[in-house]
């Protein structure tokens, strides 16, 4: 089926997101690896929502491109239409991609000193990959009514910024083969632990109702977690 162009839709679609990364790091003057922010996105839908199908950008007021902005981004933030953008670039351009939280944006990356992805520290790897939100503890270790909000920063003993939790505030794309990111390699880590995991209750599931199958699913669940392991980059030393 033909996909309509966003001009023509109230709505964007995962491929609209897709259309939005690509044009975006296509007019990068520099190479990657890039972080681009959701509000970058919105913008870049805002105007592929007001081209025709001639090419030609219909003119807005500054208020009114504010306004579809905001509520592009709000899109973005509320249905799960990035995530499957940006999932749809990794598997349209080849590129690496890794969701990132606003900790990437407000502490370490600035489009004047990219290097300093590949010299994150541990730290900073994990505060800027994406985390659920959870409940604080109270002095007797029981659960807060109320959960944290979605950007919650405390700091630690030495007065660095801690994300208690997350949401996905951006993406990082990588070039291919970019097995020197520590920040890559721990986000492939993550996925292959959710996959790996997902696999154990799969096969814990089948035996249940099978139990002669569990010997064969548990020896071809053994294969897949060395493949997986084998793929995946190794952090610098």
């Amino acid at each position: 089926m033909i996909r309509k162009a966003f001009f023509h839709r109230e709505v964007p679609m995962g491929e609209d997101v897709a259309d939005a990364i690509e044009n975006i790091i296509a007019r990068d003057r520099f190479s990657l690896p890039m972080a681009i922010m959701k509000e970058t996105v919105a913008f870049e839908l805002m105007k592929l929502a007001n081209t025709d199908d001639d090419g030609n950008v219909i003119k807005m007021s500054a208020h009114s491109k504010r306004y579809a902005q905001i509520d592009l981004r709000n899109t973005l933030q509320t249905s799960s239409v990035f995530q499957t953008g940006y999932e749809k670039y990794e598997q349209r351009s080849g590129n690496s991609v890794v969701p990132v939280t606003d900790f990437l944006f407000r502490y370490v990356y600035t489009d004047d000193t990219r290097d300093s992805l590949d010299a994150m520290t541990e730290t900073e790897i994990t505060q800027s990959l994406p985390k659920r939100p959870s409940y604080p503890r109270n002095a007797a270790g029981e659960a807060e009514k109320h959960p944290i909000p979605g950007y919650a920063y405390r700091t630690d003993d030495d007065g660095n910024p801690i994300l208690k939790c997350g949401e996905v505030a951006g993406i990082v794309v990588y070039p291919p083969k970019a097995i020197q990111s520590r920040l890559l390699a721990a986000w492939l880590g993550r996925r292959a632990n959710v996959a790996l995991g997902q696999l154990d209750h799969f096969t814990e599931s089948v035996s249940l109702v099978r139990p002669a199958a569990k010997e064969i699913l548990a020896e071809n669940s053994k294969v897949m977690r060395k493949s997986l392991l084998k793929s995946l980059p190794k952090p610098r030393e």
